[in-house]
């Protein structure tokens, strides 16, 4: 996570200067995008891993693909955004018994303040509150042509929990329009948008709806990095 801050840092840094360059003259024009979003979700999973390694199960990395989309709209006379992302994101780890699967959903609803608004390039920042449903399953090793009356007869070889949570969201956007339809002025945006969330609620698990107690807390702390492809409409 350490390595990938710096690296945003730099990428947005070169769309500043690269605007500061552009002939193009600032805009006061609203914009509706709709977006997909690719990516990498940095999140430690210590508590979590402690209750899996104390029982055996395969622990998880602190990395996973994500995947997403939204839609964001610009106001261009305030300089406001607001944005709504949705995101799936998921891992497998395995060990010699058994194998872990985790994946996460997530809604984030933002809102946001424009830096720069020119006809090719966007930056702004942004702060708001997402929502989390984690879910995990652990699957134990059973041998290649075990019986159907085999394995419904056998001990249980699948667990499966759930948990949900709030998050507070930070973090920044910058895209850039390559091509923009004269006719329609219609753009392609691409760009990136790097963030930090932090859980703001307790972490409740639960399994078929219901409770589990003394469940572990998810750490303190999400980074995200992703690119976002999209057009305006």
């Amino acid at each position: 996570m350490k390595k990938l801050t710096p690296l945003f840092l730099l990428l947005a840094n070169c769309y500043v200067l690269f605007a500061q360059n552009e002939s193009d003259t600032l805009t006061k024009k609203n914009l509706f995008v709709m977006n997909f979003q690719i990516g990498m979700e940095s999140q430690k999973y210590d508590n979590l891993n402690k209750v899996f390694s104390d029982n055996g199960i395969a622990t998880l990395s602190e990395n996973s693909l994500s995947l997403g989309g939204g839609y964001y709209q610009l106001f261009g006379k305030s300089n406001i955004v607001n944005m709504y992302d949705f995101s799936v994101y998921q891992q497998t780890a395995s060990n010699q018994n058994n194998t872990t699967k985790l994946k996460g959903t997530g809604l984030d609803i933002m809102l946001g303040y424009v830096i720069i608004n020119e006809n090719k390039i966007q930056l702004f920042t942004y702060g708001g509150i997402g929502y989390t449903w984690l879910n995990t399953k652990i699957l134990t090793e059973i041998s290649n042509n075990t019986t159907v009356n085999g394995f419904l007869t056998g001990s249980a070889n699948q667990y499966e929990m759930a948990a949900d949570y709030f998050l507070a969201n930070f973090g920044g956007q910058a895209t850039y329009s390559p091509t923009i339809d004269k006719k329609t002025g219609e753009k392609l945006m691409i760009g990136i948008k790097s963030g930090y969330a932090i859980p703001i609620t307790e972490t409740k698990w639960t399994t078929d709806n219901t409770n589990l107690k003394d469940g572990p807390k998810i750490d303190a702390g999400k980074f995200y990095l992703r690119l976002v492809i999209g057009i305006t409409i």
